[in-house]
């Protein structure tokens, strides 16, 4: 597992990954199937796959009365990542300029300028941008544009007894 703290610090490598973003604090079952497929989603590429995950958490910063304890730190992350096979670990600083970023900009920006993803896995539930506008068919329309796939990784359905 690569650990890379900022943009700044990515190994040229690691452009044209199968990304997935999230902040994988606690890493459930729900994260667990999204490493998965992101790891199947890269194997097919014949890229890396990398999660990109925020500190300080969002809410820290954004709703500091309603943030949650954290449960997983960057290292506990890391371990759990690279157990489900992701390669690299992308960490991002959330400051109060990122979260201003329209989620067009983030895509444009660190998506593609920066990153060249050429996949992109989300969570069912995924936002994204200034003020979680940003959304999963938003997200699709980006990727048509820039010429990255786009999937989303659904609710896991447990079955009773």
């Amino acid at each position: 597992m690569y650990i890379i703290r900022g943009l700044g610090n990515l190994p040229p490598r690691f452009r044209g990954s199968a990304i997935t973003i999230g902040n994988f604090d606690g890493v459930h079952l729900g994260h667990q199937a999204v490493f998965h497929a992101l790891c199947l989603r890269a194997r097919a590429l014949a890229a890396h796959a990398m999660a990109i995950t925020f500190e300080p958490h969002p809410v820290r910063l954004l709703h500091p009365e309603r943030a949650p304890p954290r449960i997983t730190g960057v290292r506990g992350k890391a371990r759990w990542m690279e157990a489900y096979g992701v390669d690299a670990m992308l960490i991002l600083r959330f400051t109060r300029e990122l979260a201003s970023l329209p989620a067009e900009t983030f895509v444009s920006r660190v998506l593609v300028e920066q990153l060249a993803v050429r996949d992109v896995l989300v969570g069912y539930d995924f936002r994204f941008g200034a003020g979680g506008r940003g959304d999963f068919a938003g997200l699709c329309e980006l990727g048509r544009h820039h010429g990255f796939q786009v999937a989303r990784q659904e609710a896991l359905q447990l079955a009773d007894g």
